[in-house]
């Protein structure tokens, strides 16, 4: 169902149920709070966890059965056009890799992976990756750049 769900408790979803994430429904954690997610998840490529404000805690993945996140479910929009969605973007991206953090043994296996679908995500500010991570998958014709590199 559309709309935004605060967790301010910190839910943890165990690997006996299955969360289905309708277009426009948003799950959010409180600041302080974390949403530990051990199931398996099914939504599209749109936006299922808040990441936009300072008002936003964590969501974790502790299953290693979850293949993939994306940065779109946490908001992240392919635009070739402008920087309209630069910070957003930042914001998505390292929401989405510090989400697979706890599966970092799974990701050196072919799980957990972040992946990077077709299209140019603008940024504006860098996005840290953890040493030695390698979860990142592309997929499609991406072109990545910053706003003081050159297009490619």
């Amino acid at each position: 169902m559309e709309g935004t769900y605060v967790d301010g408790t910190g839910l943890n979803f165990p690997n006996t149920v299955y969360l289905i994430f309708d277009m426009g429904a948003i799950l959010k954690p409180s600041i302080t709070k974390t949403i530990t997610i051990g199931c398996d998840i099914k939504a599209g490529l749109y936006q299922i966890f808040s990441a936009n404000d300072s008002t936003t805690g964590n969501i974790l993945f502790t299953n290693s059965e979850i293949e993939a996140a994306y940065p779109q479910w946490w908001g992240a929009v392919a635009n070739d056009v402008d920087d309209t969605y630069a910070s957003i973007n930042v914001t998505a991206f390292q929401m989405a890799i510090d989400s697979m953090q706890p599966l970092t043994t799974a990701i050196l296996q072919g799980a957990g992976k972040v992946i990077i679908t077709r299209g140019v995500f603008r940024i504006n500010a860098p996005i840290i990756i953890p040493a030695g991570y390698r979860g990142f998958t592309f997929g499609g014709n991406n072109k990545y750049y910053s706003r003081s590199e050159e297009r490619r």
